[in-house]
């Protein structure tokens, strides 16, 4: 699990942004108030940690026993997702965003003259993915090359958001992004099909 420690424990007691919401969210705080940990899923496993990597607003973030993303799956009734696994074989929830054609396949409300009126979190995810998909039918050409990786991990990052309790800060921080987890959620969010080779 996560664990989120929050030095400015005295002059707030809110969780950080992203777990807002989350299910099953537990926090912990220190005998003189100084500091407050919180963490969604083992109860128990919310406190002190050894370690760790330091975030943005004074957050620090550990790894307590094993991570299952699962834990911290985001609830989001307008958009489809889809198994993406890493190398560690850990199952992440990717955001299914367009079809195999291209076309939008999230779920948005109808505003003024009954045209589409996508959230902000709507057009960033359909925005991601259609430059994601740019991205990769120009690598597939030249069987994969050209793609660049870092770009990648951050739509990557970013989608992940979307479906989960967890911050872009936080999966750099720990590492959590690699190559198998960048191709599965991108795969999933543009509607291509990974290549036997990249599967």
């Amino acid at each position: 699990m996560l664990v989120y420690q929050d030095t400015r424990a005295a002059g707030r007691t809110t969780p950080p942004p992203w777990l807002d919401g989350a299910a099953d969210l537990h926090a912990r705080e220190s005998l003189d108030h100084s500091q407050r940990w919180w963490g969604i899923g083992n109860a128990h496993l919310v406190g002190p940690r050894d370690g760790g990597e330091a975030l943005d607003d004074g957050w620090h973030v550990s790894i307590a026993g094993r991570i299952n993303p699962q834990e911290f799956r985001r609830v989001m009734r307008w958009c489809r997702t889809t198994e993406a696994r890493d190398t560690a074989g850990r199952a992440w929830a990717a955001p299914v965003i367009l079809s195999t054609g291209g076309d939008r396949t999230i779920l948005v409300a109808y505003g003024k003259d009954f045209l589409p009126a996508l959230t902000p979190a709507q057009d960033r995810a359909v925005s991601i993915a259609r430059a994601a998909r740019e991205a990769l039918e120009t690598a597939h050409e030249v069987d994969g090359a050209g793609l660049d990786m870092s770009l990648a991990a951050r739509w990557t990052a970013e989608l992940l958001a979307l479906t989960h309790h967890v911050d872009m800060g936080t999966l750099a921080a720990l590492q959590l992004v690699d190559e198998a987890l960048i191709l599965a959620v991108l795969s999933a969010a543009t509607g291509l099909p990974l290549k036997k080779s990249e599967a």
